[in-house]
């Protein structure tokens, strides 16, 4: 990574870069686990087990989690569940429009910019695909019943994908945040306990 310097008093500097390792190292670390994850996601003769442990690890902690005051918040606005989903996606960036303050947006530009900055990140991660994959399951579920074996096909090769994507929809996010952010007061701000 070629890092921007960061921007604050010599204090901050200090602090803010050893927080930015750390997060890196973090990530570097984090990343190893996604991709080994990803790599037995694609083997059939995967442990399934073995599969949703390491989901699990991935999810409850680190830079790549999705639960409650996950961190991964810190770098994308839109949850796992909406993004996945092209019209829960639309929706939750109408939503925002008209209540940015609320999303903690200081106007409605903002809000605007930043929610078309993350579609286009989750399209180029992919997300055309996921979002294909989504009305197939809605499309079979709709045509044969929502608990048949097509839709339920459909939906598992949409969640398998939607997975992937998002991981890597975050790791893209968090490599061009770590980069580019020259704030000292954003690391600090952002920093967790266990960095």
């Amino acid at each position: 990574m070629k890092l921007v310097e960061l921007k604050g008093s010599k204090k901050q500097i200090k602090w803010a870069n050893d927080i930015r390792k750390n997060m890196i190292d973090r990530l570097e670390q984090d990343t190893k686990l996604v991709d080994k994850y990803l790599q037995m996601a694609d083997d059939s003769n995967t442990d399934q087990q073995e599969l949703e442990k390491l989901q699990s690890e991935i999810d409850d902690q680190g830079m790549y989690s999705d639960g409650l005051n996950a961190i991964s918040w810190k770098v994308t606005p839109i949850k796992a569940e909406d993004i996945c989903d092209e019209q829960a996606f639309n929706d939750t960036e109408e939503q925002a429009l008209s209540f940015y303050p609320d999303a903690r947006y200081s106007s409605k530009e903002e809000a605007r910019k930043d929610l078309e900055k993350v579609k286009a990140d989750y399209l180029k991660a992919g997300g055309q695909k996921v979002w294909d994959l989504c009305e197939k399951y809605y499309d079979d579920s709709d045509k044969y019943g929502m608990g048949s074996e097509q839709a339920e096909k459909a939906f598992k090769e949409w969640q398998k994908e939607a997975e992937k994507v998002r991981l890597t929809y975050i790791k893209d996010r968090w490599n061009e945040k770590l980069t580019n952010e020259e704030s000292s007061s954003w690391y600090i701000n952002n920093r967790m306990k266990e960095f």
